[in-house]
């Protein structure tokens, strides 16, 4: 019966030799230094394209933007084109220069000072500065007076300051009133009353 040798310093039966050891220790770490090295270049990649593909989106996003405020914008125009366009052959039709002629007059002789006339479709909107209700009453009443003024709307009346521009001493009234003349101004068929008459004989 052979029996088999027995070698004391067999390889297997030696300690690991610390050189070997390090060895290992060292290739784990590089493998470890490889692998995060690998995910840290794949997430800046991905954070990279998700950064390109927003600022696509928003310069798409601005570019329709712009669009859209441009059309926007000139669908605006047109609409206020067309408005003065209508409101240019109103104007004709209704002659409204001399009643804007008198409603200056009006004003003077009761002592208020006109602030703005605007013109719309159907009408006027009058801004006027009155020192008091002294003033602003006998301008009401001189309007209720006249064709086509008479058939006036009270919109607003406000306490304002000091006012240079209009040499209002003090405090003064500052009221807005709406003119709807309907078929009183002409443009209907009808005969036009001349400014400063009564228009009813």
């Amino acid at each position: 019966m052979n029996v088999p040798e027995f070698n004391l310093f067999h390889r297997d039966l030696l300690p690991a030799s610390p050189c070997r050891t390090y060895r290992e220790q060292i290739l784990v770490i590089l493998v470890a230094v490889v692998i995060l090295a690998a995910g840290w270049y794949i997430t800046l990649r991905y954070l990279a394209a998700a950064r390109t593909e927003q600022a696509a989106l928003a310069g798409t996003y601005q570019a329709l933007r712009g669009e859209l405020e441009a059309g926007m914008a000139n669908a605006r125009l047109a609409a206020d084109l067309r408005q003065r366009q209508e409101l240019v052959a109103q104007l004709k039709g209704q002659a409204w220069s001399p009643y804007l002629a008198r409603l200056r007059e009006l004003a003077g002789g009761t002592g208020v000072a006109l602030r703005g006339i605007t013109l719309q479709k159907g009408g006027l909107t009058v801004k006027v500065a009155a020192p008091g209700l002294k003033a602003a009453v006998p301008f009401l009443h001189s309007l209720g007076r006249e064709t086509p003024f008479r058939e006036y709307k009270l919109l607003d009346i406000t306490a304002a300051g000091r006012d240079g521009q209009a040499g209002m001493p003090g405090e003064y009234l500052e009221l807005t009133v709406e003119i709807q003349p309907g078929t009183s101004a002409g443009g209907s068929g009808n005969a036009q009353a001349a400014p400063g008459q009564d228009g009813q004989g």
